[in-house]
């Protein structure tokens, strides 16, 4: 047990060991930020009762058990088998357990163990009565969404102190929920305070709170698509790397100065993991797609590097009108006489409506967007029940009416004649007959579309290639794709006209059809057909980005880099100002041998966006192959500064490592690594390799076993097992010689 004084010591000088005896899922940045909060508490109140949410295993509790000074500890944790996530994919938790977590701090400190009051429920089930002393200290690190996160704030926000400390953990996923719950702190007029500490911990004052320290104000680091991925990575042969690894073993000597060297390199440059964090205490999804080989295709919008700066999302929505042979003034009447929700209504100008809307991006404040074609003429009401949908389903993004043109569930067959009174006769009849529901679509009609900003904003705004209004298309599919949902209204109606599409207009919609059918025929492992959907789209729209970046990132998959990089010197052509281009295109080059001109490209790619932490990878790799190492490594350290989430830095610097001859340390970054890409059996087979010629047979052996079990003909892990197998056999006939 820790003496009172041996505690206080630790606290007072920030002593991370204070969360090793039970394994806890954050970093060494992040418990020196815990650390520093705790002490802040315990100086401004003397005592204080602590609450967390998302407890698993109570790593994060440890250090509130041990002190004198915390009087009760709430533990709220629904214990699911499996825990949904931002980035799209569920966590499973294994024998997650209250049981299990009380046994390991009954170890720590068996006779503080009745400060622990354990509920097993979601925090939004538990009745605040329950929290019979309110907390000084609310830790939020329980499911990883950000409609969870608003929902655990609200619960401590019922039961906390008037003065007290909130805390958010992982910000980097679930930055946008932070960022809502501010929100609605500044609206409510409600004093708070806000920094973000370290790591990727986040800390909101409440009351009298003040968390003012400038240095430590910095953004909240909300991580970017956790989609596909753009990095190159250091994938060596497996038999190979089990050569390079018995080499190290018969030249031990130069091997041990060589890797010395290099392993004082790599922990003294790459701090951001401690020389490799341990590997957590959770089973990780084999659902997810292995993401290193595959390129970022979710930052297609902005093709340059940091994007423009945006007001602050408020309340209320801005409708804006896009003239399009129309009657605008009876439009802009009607909306003027039955929208009082609406902030403002703005005419927009210039030809392409994609442009327009996103030149107004940057100046938006309302919550929501409404946009209509001047045909439209809206009934009573229909912007405030769209965005009561909006308020009260967080996982729409967006939400049209009911219309007398189109298609099923959309359309609705009228009898009004008159666009005035009857019309809103219609209306009004019409919200009373048709039911309260919201019908989810994959497809709208697109005279009146309401958009829910932050949405809007996390997608980069609208694709301003797109010339025609099939830009919607290309942005509903951008939603669906992030499980975003589209839905219609039931019972909202707006009158429009019939307008017809233009070919322009139709073959941009075809183009998206053609790159949705790749897409499917890609996830069916079907690549060939994949590839000639991909193809047509580019046909039929050859500045579609997306197209293009999906269409080169599978023609690389498939050892076809020449045809990948033709189609990215054609769009650096056209955008020479574009670091994601030039990234994009250097890798396309570096694959089909052209290195020099990939080194070209990458160096290109960091002169245009100086934070862009994939080129930076990318141009490490090439480096490391080329055999500059102290270079190789200063720019995987940038990268990791960078992304420090990024799979494919850890799995770089694994291979580094390996490469290195620093066995331990290259297991511990794949295992690591691991957590992150659970299906990716290439990376398996290399940790089978590493395990066995470090000693850890058993392990290694059980790692081929899993990849075969998922895929029996997996190549290298056949290569590696029969390599292994003729090290047995040799070994058996030198005993038998013998």
């Amino acid at each position: 047990m820790v003496s009172v004084a041996d505690f206080e010591s630790r606290l007072n000088t920030l002593d991370v060991s204070l969360f090793d005896a039970i394994l806890s899922g954050t970093s060494e940045q992040d418990r020196l930020a815990l650390l520093e909060l705790q002490r802040a508490v315990r100086e401004a109140f003397g005592e204080y009762v602590y609450l967390e949410i998302g407890s698993h295993l109570g790593g994060s509790i440890q250090p509130h058990l041990i002190d004198p000074r915390c009087q009760k500890i709430y533990s709220i944790d629904k214990r699911p088998a499996e825990q949904p996530d931002e980035r799209g994919i569920s966590f499973p938790y294994p024998n997650n357990s209250t049981q299990k977590m009380l046994k390991l701090l009954e170890n720590i400190s068996a006779a503080d163990m009745h400060k622990i009051v354990a509920i097993d429920a979601d925090a939004s089930e538990i009745d605040p009565a329950q929290i019979d002393v309110a907390p000084q200290f609310c830790f939020i690190d329980g499911e990883h969404t950000n409609r969870a996160v608003i929902s655990d704030f609200e619960f401590c926000y019922k039961i906390c102190a008037p003065n007290s400390l909130i805390v958010f953990h992982d910000v980097n996923i679930v930055g946008e929920g932070v960022k809502a719950v501010l929100r609605s702190l500044q609206e409510k007029g409600i004093k708070h305070s806000a920094v973000h500490v370290g790591g990727v911990v986040f800390a909101i004052g409440l009351g009298d709170v003040e968390l003012s320290n400038p240095e430590k104000l910095d953004p909240i680091p909300v991580a970017e698509s956790e989609g596909t991925q753009g990095n190159w990575v250091l994938e060596p042969d497996p038999i190979s790397l089990a050569a390079q690894m018995r080499h190290v073993f018969d030249n031990v000597e130069q091997a041990r100065e060589k890797g010395l060297k290099g392993s004082n390199y790599v922990k003294n440059h790459l701090t951001w993991v401690q020389a490799a964090e341990k590997v957590q205490d959770r089973l990780y999804a084999l659902q997810e797609k292995p993401i290193r080989r595959e390129m970022n295709l979710n930052q297609h919008v902005s093709l340059g590097g940091t994007p423009e700066p945006v007001a602050e999302v408020g309340v209320a929505a801005a409708v804006f009108v896009w003239p399009n042979g129309g009657d605008t003034t009876l439009c802009n009447d009607q909306v003027q006489r039955f929208t009082p929700s609406a902030s403002r209504t703005v005419v927009l100008e210039g030809e392409i409506w994609s442009q327009a809307l996103n030149a107004q991006l940057s100046e938006i404040t309302e919550s929501y967007v409404a946009v209509l074609r001047d045909d439209v003429v809206v009934t009573e009401g229909w912007l405030s029940r769209l965005t009561d949908y909006l308020d009260a389903q967080t996982d729409v993004a967006v939400i049209v009416p009911r219309l007398p043109v189109g298609d099923r569930p959309q359309f609705v067959k009228t009898k009004y004649k008159s666009l005035k009174r009857e019309l809103q006769r219609f209306g009004k009849r019409f919200v009373t007959q048709e039911p309260e529901e919201l019908l989810d679509v994959e497809s709208i009609q697109t005279a009146c579309v309401i958009i829910r900003t932050d949405v809007l904003r996390l997608l980069g705004g609208f694709d301003g290639g797109f010339n025609t209004p099939g830009f919607w298309v290309d942005f509903v599919r951008r939603c669906l794709q992030m499980n975003q949902r589209v839905v219609c209204a039931s019972n909202v109606f707006v009158h429009c006209e019939k307008v017809v599409v233009g070919d322009a207009e139709q073959k941009e919609k075809h183009a998206v059809d053609r790159l949705v059918a790749g897409d499917v025929l890609r996830a069916e492992g079907d690549p060939s057909g994949a590839l000639a959907c991909y193809k047509e789209a580019l046909e039929t729209k050859p500045n579609y980005l997306e197209a293009a970046l999906i269409h080169s990132a599978v023609l690389l998959e498939e050892d076809r880099p020449e045809e990948a990089a033709h189609i990215f010197e054609a769009l650096v052509e056209k955008h020479p100002d574009s670091s994601r281009l030039h990234n994009y295109y250097g890798r396309c080059l570096f694959m089909a041998g052209k290195r020099a001109d990939g080194k070209v490209e990458f160096e290109k790619s960091i002169e245009l966006d100086s934070e862009f932490g994939e080129a930076y990878s990318n141009l490490a790799v090439l480096l490391w192959e080329d055999g500059d190492l102290d270079e190789a490594l200063d720019k995987m350290n940038r990268a990791a500064e960078l992304s420090p989430q990024s799979p494919d830095v850890i799995f770089n610097i694994g291979m580094i490592y390996a490469q290195l001859g620093q066995g331990t340390m290259a297991i511990e970054m794949l295992q690591h690594y691991l957590t992150m890409s659970p299906n990716d059996l290439h990376a398996k087979t290399y940790l089978a390799v590493l395990l066995l010629e470090n000693g850890a047979e058993q392990d290694g052996v059980a790692q081929l076993e899993d990849v075969l079990a998922v895929d029996p003909e997996h190549p290298e892990a056949l290569r590696v097992l029969g390599d292994l197998q003729m090290a047995v056999d040799d070994a058996d006939g030198g005993q038998s010689n013998g």
